[in-house]
């Protein structure tokens, strides 16, 4: 499965991949804060107490960062949290996270291209904006569906192409700034599509811009998907 470090919305980060279902690997800095000026604070408070809460049983969530999603999660049902993250520094502001919760939390480093994890051993993945900087991403999918148990969940939060074409336009010019600003971060990444190819089929999803400007990078879904069966949920557009 391709790799793996802390979620495209913050400061700079840098992105390697090979190739390979398996390979995962993401280098680089925390993504998390400064791109969340992006988008109203408010709003990506109220859709993490929404979607982390459904985590259960034995999670990993891929690209920790410096742990902004330990808070929400549910310590009654989550049983241990793997939190992926080869970024040294990152997992540094991550532990300080870690003792003000009440999780069993560890961490994961990338010794190799490859999740230290077993096949089949999670009940649940969680991905929140880390999808648009994972250079192959497809295989980073069918990674997760590596570890992921055949009835696991896969709950994801990410920004990618909006569906109006002027928006769609200031996406595609707007790109390379947005891949050098944040090492990589892909804005015109339909991240439904994605999930769908990665062999997942999506149960629910909702979609929205989060902040009004610019829309060029607030485009947003959240949901769940699991192991696919062929029928994909309708998006329900707030």
């Amino acid at each position: 499965m391709p790799g793996v470090s802390a979620g495209c919305c913050g400061s700079k980060r840098s992105a390697v991949a090979d190739a390979g279902d398996d390979d995962v690997f993401l280098s680089g800095q925390d993504l998390s804060a400064s791109r969340e000026r992006f988008r109203k604070p408010q709003a990506i408070d109220e859709i993490r107490r929404r979607i982390l809460p459904l985590a259960r049983g034995d999670v990993l969530e891929i690209g920790v960062g410096p742990g902004v999603n330990f808070p929400y999660y549910n310590p009654a049902t989550v049983s241990k949290l793997y939190g992926l993250e080869p970024n040294s520094g990152m997992l540094r502001r991550a532990e300080e996270q870690r003792r003000k919760t009440q999780l069993e939390i560890e961490f994961l480093d990338l010794p190799g291209e490859r999740i230290p994890l077993a096949d089949a051993s999670v009940d649940t993945v969680v991905s929140t904006f880390t999808l648009c900087i994972i250079p192959g991403v497809v295989e980073a999918i069918r990674g997760i569906g590596r570890i992921l148990k055949p009835n696991g969940k896969f709950i994801f939060f990410e920004h990618g192409l909006a569906p109006d074409s002027e928006v769609q336009s200031w996406q595609r010019r707007t790109e390379p700034l947005f891949r050098w600003a944040f090492e990589g971060c892909h804005v015109t990444r339909h991240i439904p599509t994605l999930i769908s190819e990665g062999g997942f089929t999506i149960e629910n999803i909702e979609a929205g811009y989060l902040a009004p400007f610019p829309k060029s990078g607030s485009y947003t879904w959240w949901g769940v998907a699991v192991p696919s069966s062929g029928t994909q949920a309708k998006i329900n557009v707030i």
